[in-house]
C-alpha cells in the first residue's frame, strides 16, 4: 500500500495543500504579513542610520505593526518607545521591531546640541558680525 501523499499545512490556519507552491500562494493571499515600521515626526525610518539634531517628543514617535520591541538589546513595550527616545540626546539607539512574521531594525544617532554650545555658537556669530 503506497504511503499517503505529502500535505503541506498552513501554520496560520487548518488548511493543507498537496503542493508547496499552493501553500505559498495561500499564505501570501490569506495571511499577509505587514512589516513593522518606526515613524519619526510622521516619516518612516529607513535602513540607513538616521541622525537626529533636535530632541524628539514622545508624540513624535509612532510604532506601527509591531508586537515586540528591543531598544539597545533591552525589551520595551512598543507603546513606551517614544518616551525612551525622547530622553536621548548624545547616544546611539538600535531599535528592533517585530511581529509574528517580520522584523525591522532601525538605527538612530542622537546628536542634540546642548544649550551652552548653542549659546557659544551664537556669541561667535555675533562677534563675527560685529568685527566683520
Amino acid at each position: 500500500m503506497p504511503p499517503p501523499p505529502i500535505r503541506y499545512a498552513c501554520e496560520h490556519c487548518s488548511q493543507s495543500f498537496l503542493e508547496l507552491e499552493a501553500l505559498r500562494k495561500h499564505r501570501f493571499e490569506q495571511h499577509p504579513v505587514r512589516q513593522p515600521a518606526l515613524l519619526l515626526r510622521g516619516k518612516p525610518v529607513g535602513a540607513l542610520t538616521q541622525v537626529l539634531m533636535t530632541p524628539l517628543g514622545p508624540a513624535d514617535v509612532l510604532v506601527e505593526d509591531a508586537t515586540a520591541c528591543l531598544l539597545n538589546g533591552q525589551p520595551i513595550p512598543p507603546a513606551r518607545l517614544g518616551e525612551q527616545l525622547a530622553t536621548m540626546r548624545h547616544e546611539f539607539a538600535d531599535v528592533v521591531l517585530s511581529n509574528q512574521g517580520a522584523t525591522t531594525r532601525c538605527q538612530l544617532d542622537f546628536r542634540v546640541a546642548d544649550e551652552a554650545h548653542l549659546a557659544g555658537v551664537e556669541a561667535a556669530f555675533l562677534r563675527l558680525a560685529r568685527d566683520r
